[in-house]
C-alpha cells in the first residue's frame, strides 16, 4: 500500500537491493512461499487474525528449511507464536520514554543502524537468562524504572527488538510498526535496522492476515421481520399508486 501507514517503501526497497519480496493476503500463498529455501517471513499487521492453527501451519512451513520469521508489535498475540517471548509488564506507568532509543545492545545490525525512533511498546523474556534470547533498543528516559510484583523479572532482556535463535523457528519481533511504514521509515535509523533485519535471506514474504468475517451474522433489521407476502404487496402496489396519480 501507498497509505502512509503501508509497507509500499519497505517492499521496494528491498527489491532495489535484489531481495525477492512476495506480498499476499492469502494464507495458503504465504504458507507456500514461506516455504522455499533462504527465506524469512514477516508479518507486519493483524497477527490477531491468525488462529493457533494458522500460526503452527505457518511455522511447519519455516521449519522445512529453517526459515526466519519477523512479527512487527503483535503485542499479546505474541504468546500464540512462542511462549519464551511477551509484552513487557515490568516498567513504571510514570514512565516517559524518550522520543528515540539508542542500540544499547551488542547486535551489529542494531549498532549500525543507531537510534530509531521510539514506539509504545516493549517486549521481554519470559524467563530471565533465556538462552538464545537477546534484546536492543529498551526505553530510555525519565521514570523509566522496573517495579515490583511483574510478570517480567527484573533484569530480564527487554526491548523494542527482541531476537530468539532458539525456539521452534528464529523469531524477531520489531516493536515499533512506525519502522516499516512509508511514513516514518526514513527516520532516524529506522530503515537501516528494517532492511538489515530483512535482508538477510533471499526470498522475503510479506503477509498481510486479513480478518474474516464471512462467518459472522449482521444484527437483524427492522425489514427482516417483515413477512415476504407483505413485501411482495408492496411492490404490487407501486406500479397501482403511480397509474392512480397519472389518472388523477
Amino acid at each position: 500500500s501507498t497509505a502512509r501507514t503501508g509497507t509500499k517503501a519497505l517492499v521496494e526497497t528491498l527489491r532495489d537491493h535484489d531481495v525477492d519480496v512476495t506480498t499476499t493476503e492469502d494464507q495458503e500463498q504465504a504458507r507456500t512461499a514461506a516455504a522455499q529455501p533462504d527465506t524469512t517471513l514477516l508479518i507486519p499487521t493483524n497477527t490477531g487474525a491468525l488462529s493457533p492453527g494458522d500460526i503452527a501451519g505457518l511455522q511447519y512451513a519455516l521449519r522445512t528449511h529453517g526459515n526466519r520469521l519477523v512479527l512487527v508489535d503483535p503485542g499479546p498475540t505474541i504468546t500464540e507464536f512462542t511462549d519464551r517471548i511477551t509484552v513487557n509488564d515490568n516498567l513504571s506507568p510514570l514512565a516517559d520514554p524518550e522520543a528515540t532509543s539508542p542500540p544499547a545492545c551488542a547486535s551489529p545490525i542494531a549498532r549500525s543502524a543507531g537510534a530509531v525512533t521510539t514506539g509504545d511498546v516493549e517486549y521481554a523474556e519470559t524467563k530471565k537468562n533465556t538462552d538464545g534470547i537477546a534484546a536492543c533498543f529498551p526505553f530510555t528516559g525519565p521514570g523509566v524504572d522496573e517495579i515490583d510484583n511483574a510478570e517480567v523479572a527484573p533484569g530480564s532482556a527487554r526491548g523494542q527488538v527482541v531476537t530468539d535463535s532458539g525456539g521452534s523457528v528464529p523469531l524477531t519481533v520489531l516493536g515499533n510498526p512506525a519502522w516499516v511504514t512509508n511514513e516514518h521509515i526514513d527516520e532516524e535509523g529506522n530503515a537501516s535496522l528494517v532492511l538489515s533485519q530483512l535482508s538477510q535471506t533471499q526470498n522475503v514474504v510479506v503477509y498481510h492476515p486479513t480478518f474474516d468475517g464471512s462467518d459472522e451474522q449482521s444484527p437483524p433489521t427492522t425489514i427482516d421481520f417483515v413477512p415476504d407476502w407483505f413485501l411482495a404487496g408492496v411492490l404490487w402496489l407501486i406500479p397501482c399508486v403511480l397509474v392512480l396519480l397519472l389518472v388523477i
